[in-house]
């Protein structure tokens, strides 16, 4: 009860910019059980058009960024990702919480790149983790030995 009295006392544009990461977690999620990542991978990068912010029922009219300059667009998609991953019932990767915040950057004409690196551990196996940069500066996902993480790059096809 406390947590729904504290969503209702955010005001309107950060209530939905809650549900908007909600509802991405939940398509990110349910894409990521049901269909294997070579095949949703293209789905979720096509829903992270450029200019397309949130839903269109989202403050009326459309408009590039809805809280003024980019780094408090950043701050705030970064701040409601962070948020929801911790609320929703289910467990959160890196990997989800790298592709909704990178939707929702990308949506809001913010450039952004999500990045997957491995790391190899002391026993010999590998440790992979999914981060998002913009502007040089990661957004999500830093963690302490990021530098130690080998980048995966993709093949232009």
């Amino acid at each position: 009860m406390k947590k729904l009295l504290k969503f209702f006392s955010l005001d309107m544009a950060t209530r939905l910019l809650v549900v908007e990461a909600s509802l991405w977690f939940f398509c990110v999620t349910v894409a990521s059980k049901v269909v294997p990542y070579r095949r949703w991978q293209p789905w979720l990068e096509s829903l992270a058009r450029p200019g397309q912010i949130g839903f269109r029922w989202s403050c009326g009219a459309t408009r590039v960024m809805a809280f003024g300059n980019e780094a408090e667009e950043k701050r705030r998609v970064t701040w409601a990702v962070d948020r929801v991953g911790r609320l929703v019932p289910w467990h959160i990767n890196c990997l989800s919480r790298a592709w909704v915040t990178f939707i929702m950057l990308r949506r809001r004409a913010i450039l952004a790149e999500l990045c997957l690196g491995v790391l190899r551990n002391k026993n010999g196996g590998f440790q992979a983790h999914a981060w998002v940069e913009s502007s040089g500066l990661v957004v999500i996902g830093n963690v302490e030995n990021l530098d130690q993480y080998q980048r995966l790059t993709r093949e232009k096809k």
